[in-house]
Parts: structure tokens; sequence; C-alpha cells
């Protein structure tokens, strides 16, 4: 019993821990769209900061999706390595779901946009501008790296007829 409770308390500890002042450097951005949902996406870095101007054109109604992943870029390749996925209907995390890095996530995001904070999205010009993570919501268990942060939203279910993709960004970043 002594031996779970230790390490349970390692875990939390890695996972919650204090975090050193740490800080990421976006470097690259890109997005795909579709234009069934969206007129139009464009992305941009400047000073290691992301920047996205996106048009719906169409209400993003309950059952929207998101499949997140965060990659670690292996060291003298070009490849990256899955560190971990997500699959999360997203208006349930917007209704109040428990803390996740994910919530975590996109309240930061949030600091720097005006996306919608509930369901159903409506159409209309969404921006984000100069977002950066901030060091607190840098898990401790993300050490210093080249990460790639890949998020695709989507209606439907994945590999079957009823996929829909509204959106795709790959976002390129560099913990220190």
């Amino acid at each position: 019993m002594e031996y779970f409770v230790v390490t349970l308390i390692i875990i939390l500890g890695i996972f919650t821990g204090p975090l050193e002042a740490r800080y990421m450097n976006f470097s690259a951005i890109n997005g795909t769209f579709n234009s069934k949902y969206m007129s139009g996406i464009r992305t941009w870095v400047e000073n290691g900061l992301v920047n996205i101007e996106m048009t719906t054109i169409k209400t993003l109604n309950y059952g929207m999706r998101a499949s997140t992943s965060i990659l670690l870029k292996l060291e003298n390749s070009r490849k990256y390595q899955t560190l971990f996925s997500y699959d999360i209907d997203i208006c349930k995390m917007l209704g109040g779901m428990s803390d996740s890095i994910l919530r975590n996530w996109f309240r930061n995001v949030l600091k720097y946009s005006n996306l919608m904070e509930n369901c159903p999205v409506a159409p209309a010009k969404y921006v984000i501008r100069n977002l950066h993570l901030e060091s607190n919501n840098i898990p401790p268990f993300l050490r210093a790296g080249d990460y790639r942060f890949v998020v695709m939203n989507y209606f439907g279910k994945k590999k079957t007829k009823s996929f829909d993709m509204v959106c795709r960004f790959n976002v390129d970043m560099k913990i220190v």
C-alpha cells in the first residue's frame, strides 16, 4: 500500500508539480479548411506568437469533435513521434468538463481571441492574436525540445463515410 501511495505522489508531482520558468516559442503554423463550413483561414507566426484569422459561414452545431495530438520531433530527424492524442466532444469540453490539459489550453487561447466559449458556434470572423502558451500551462512532462501540435475539428466518426472535417491546424513549437 505504501508503494502505491508513494508512486501516486511521484506521478502527481510529475504531472502537476511546480514548474520551472519555461517558455514556448511558436515557429510555424498552417491551416486547412472545408469550404462547406468556412470561407477562409489565414495563419502566421510573428515574433514567436501565433496569429489566426478564420471565417465560419455555417453554424457549427453540437457534435463537433476535436482530434488533438502532441508530437515530439526526433533528434537529428524530420520525423515526429506521437506523445499523446485526445479525441473530444468540443461542446462537452466547453460546457464544463473537469480541468484537463486541453481545457486549460483552450482557456489560454480565449485570452487572445474572440472565439466562442459555448456551442453552437455562430457564423463570424474569429481571430487569435499574439497567442503564446503561458508557462503555467506547459505541462512539466513536456521537456525542452521541438514539438508539433495537431488539431482537427470534425463532425461524424473518423474513418467512416460520416466523417466531415471542418478545419485542421499544424503548429510547430519549441519549448526552452
